[in-house]
């Protein structure tokens, strides 16, 4: 940088430059910006940014900050980039959601109702003890959040309005001066009557919707969290999953027998409101899926109350909402292995007797022959397909796509579960195989190990954890260990990459061989998976 643009870069810096505090909205910092600088909020971006170059406070600035807003704070604070793009909603996409709407609502965002600069819903949130305990006055991420309704340090539940009924706008409380910024000016006091909004004392929250709520928050952090008897689930499948319970949980009496309406716009409801139907979720997923199972299996028509409002359901809820309708019917195969995988997933193995205590089914009378047969030429087509993929692909997604085809044979032929697979690691299998050359795609033990050499040295060596990681298969987690739910998810996606998702439904199917046609594994006769089964 020559002298003269470091300069001009020195001259465009705002004289004071407060940095973003832990998880603060966006707007909250701006305000603080203004005011740190001894202006008024809209005097301040007025004056440095023009009345129409950029679109503030007329709209719901956290979801909809346009980037130009992001580089140009950036520019005037000398704030990180990237540290700026974290206050803003839209970090939240690949951790709650999968997208942020422009507009229209977006699924677990509060709404605002914004009417030119006002705000006529309460979608901003506070915890008045948290205001109260800052050093500066802040308002923070979460509690943008529909299913944050209380505060886990506190234990006490959020407020959405002031006393005086009006709603939460920080970016107004400067607008009861008449001229100059005061220095008793705080986000901390109601725009409309100027009350103290840290002398309030909310009740005390539901423990149990507080505990949901922790669940919720690690999900959000960690990007992934251990439910439903899965370890490892992806924060999105989860998000996704519970919006389905939240919708059919509103669909329960209430204490006074009447079913709550509206729940399809949770997102809108008073903060009240949410928790009440949070607290039904918590219920749901105390004893997942045994609570679920005692709750909805009387319910009439409750089956086709999912497939209405929720036409696509993560899978760990499907399996349990595919088993609502089989109470008047007889089990087909398709259900029975849900059963069984439920089971298994909540038990750590399966037994009839545990699917008849869960379920009240018998599956032992499920004939055998009713289970799907996978022929060589299935098995064939469905490796072809990821092998025509991978050849189009480059980069990131060809690797995977090499190592799903890999990690999907090696099960295959060694009859391994999905838990097995994210288990198997390098040391253990490969430390005495010798380099020979394949041609084909393996048909047994002996050619498996030689395509595995080849795996781990031409494949699975340009990985970032290859040296790092002990595990077979790698993913991009820190550990580089795949989750059971990760593995589940890459086999579901490959079946519909190569149009096999109708001829091999199950991974309990793609590793079930007819008698007499499985292959020879004696080669991994040490393999314990092999000898457990």
């Amino acid at each position: 940088m020559g002298v003269t643009a470091f300069h001009e870069d020195q001259l465009s810096l705002w004289p004071i430059r407060p940095r973003p505090l832990p998880d603060e909205l966006l707007s909250s910092w701006m305000v603080r910006l203004a005011h740190a600088n001894g202006k008024k909020v809209q005097r301040f971006y007025r004056h440095w940014f023009g009345r129409d170059s950029l679109p503030l406070w007329n709209r719901d600035i956290d979801r909809l900050a346009p980037p130009e807003l992001s580089q140009e704070l950036a520019r005037r604070t000398g704030v990180p980039l990237e540290l700026l793009e974290e206050t803003a909603l839209r970090s939240l996409v690949g951790a709650v959601f999968t997208e942020l709407a422009t507009g229209g609502l977006t699924t677990w965002l509060t709404t605002l109702g914004v009417f030119h600069r006002q705000r006529r819903r309460g979608g901003l949130m506070c915890c008045t003890t948290c205001l109260a305990d800052d050093e500066t006055p802040y308002f923070r991420k979460a509690w943008r959040m529909s299913w944050v309704t209380g505060c886990t340090r506190h234990r006490t539940m959020l407020i959405d309005r002031c006393l005086c009924g009006a709603t939460l706008q920080p970016h107004r409380v400067d607008m009861r001066e008449r001229n100059w910024l005061s220095d008793q000016v705080s986000m901390a006091t109601c725009w409309c009557c100027g009350e103290d909004l840290r002398k309030l004392r909310p009740g005390k929250a539901d423990p149990d919707v507080l505990a949901l709520q922790r669940m919720l928050e690690t999900a959000r952090r960690d990007g992934h969290v251990d439910v439903a008897g899965r370890s490892g689930l992806h924060s999105v499948l989860f998000f996704n999953g519970l919006r389905v319970l939240l919708l059919a949980s509103a669909r329960l009496p209430g204490p006074d027998g009447v079913e709550p309406a509206g729940a399809g716009r949770f997102d809108e409801m008073p903060v009240e409101q949410r928790a009440m139907l949070l607290s039904r979720v918590q219920r749901l997923l105390a004893d997942w899926p045994k609570t679920f199972h005692s709750t909805f299996s009387s319910r009439p028509n409750i089956y086709s109350h999912f497939t209405r409002h929720s036409p696509v359901r993560p899978f760990w809820v499907d399996e349990e909402v595919s088993l609502l309708n089989r109470s008047k019917t007889d089990l087909t195969s398709d259900e029975a292995r849900s059963i069984e995988s439920v089971v298994e997933a909540y038990h750590g193995r399966f037994s009839h007797a545990l699917a008849h205590e869960m379920f009240g089914r018998d599956l032992s009378r499920l004939r055998a022959r009713e289970r799907p047969r996978i022929t060589q030429d299935d098995a064939d087509m469905f490796l072809a397909g990821i092998d025509i993929a991978a050849s189009t692909s480059v980069g990131r997604v060809r690797e995977e796509l090499i190592r799903d085809r890999t990690m999907f044979l090696t099960a295959r032929l060694l009859k391994l579960p999905q838990s097995a697979l994210r288990e198997m690691k390098v040391e253990d299998y490969l430390s005495e195989i010798d380099d020979e050359p394949l041609d084909d795609t393996p048909r047994d033990g002996d050619d498996l190990k030689i395509y595995l050499r080849r795996y781990v040295r031409l494949d699975r060596a340009k990985h970032r954890l290859a040296d790092l990681s002990p595990w077979l298969f790698l993913c991009s987690s820190p550990t580089g260990q795949m989750s059971k739910s990760l593995v589940g998810k890459r086999y579901n996606d490959a079946l519909k990459l190569a149009y096999m998702d109708r001829r091999i439904p199950a991974f309990q199917d793609w590793i079930t061989w007819p008698a007499g046609e499985a292959p020879d594994s004696a080669p991994f006769r040490l393999n314990p998976w092999v000898d457990c089964k």
